[in-house]
């Protein structure tokens, strides 16, 4: 198995009958990490002056645990500075990774394929890279055709689209291209057999 950060070298690869795979980034949990310590330290310290402020203004203790700013920014740092890091540095153990191939695009954890995640490429309509509403950014989505979202159980029309998760080695920006021109080369092939 081996990554492709192109296209056609993507495609070089499954031509050949090998398998592309597009792992977890440890760079998106590390940076994820930093801002959610950074926000909780940032809490935090507003947090501290507000004490400090209400004590040398002689403010009464209960109308400080009364105040639900106070709570508000506790809920914040325990959020960030606990639950955060905590459900981030879990995500390693769980990772999930792409693989590509001419079947279809499956997902993997630790190099072993996920057991009923195959998607064949027959089974997507369309690959999708824009914005589900204004202002917001941009995601990667799988459009499954009407029989595909039939057998997964999904009836209605908005169903039919399946967001891509975030955190690879490669950004939806640069797997966008790699899944359409595999979409476009093995949808044909598998028609073809």
């Amino acid at each position: 198995m081996s990554k492709a950060p192109l296209p056609a070298a993507g495609i070089r690869e499954l031509e050949h009958g090998r398998k592309v795979t597009v792992h977890a980034s440890n760079g998106f949990i590390v940076r994820r990490l930093c801002l959610c310590i950074a926000v909780g330290v940032l809490l935090l310290g507003v947090l501290i002056m507000i004490v400090i402020s209400t004590s040398h203004q002689g403010g009464s203790w209960v109308l400080l645990t009364l105040n639900l700013r106070v709570w508000a920014l506790l809920a914040g740092i325990i959020g960030c500075l606990v639950l955060g890091p905590w459900a981030l540095l879990r995500r390693p153990r769980r990772a999930v990774g792409l693989v590509l191939s001419r079947d279809g695009i499956a997902e993997t954890s630790r190099g072993v394929i996920l057991p009923d995640t195959l998607l064949a490429w027959n089974e997507i309509e369309e690959i999708e890279f824009e914005r589900p509403r204004p202002l917001q950014p941009r995601i990667l989505s799988f459009r499954l055709t009407d029989v595909a979202a039939h057998e997964r159980g999904l009836h209605r029309p908005h169903q039919r689209r399946v967001p891509v998760e975030t955190g690879f080695e490669l950004s939806h920006r640069r797997l966008h291209p790699i899944l359409v021109a595999a979409h476009v080369r093995f949808t044909q092939h598998v028609h073809r057999r």
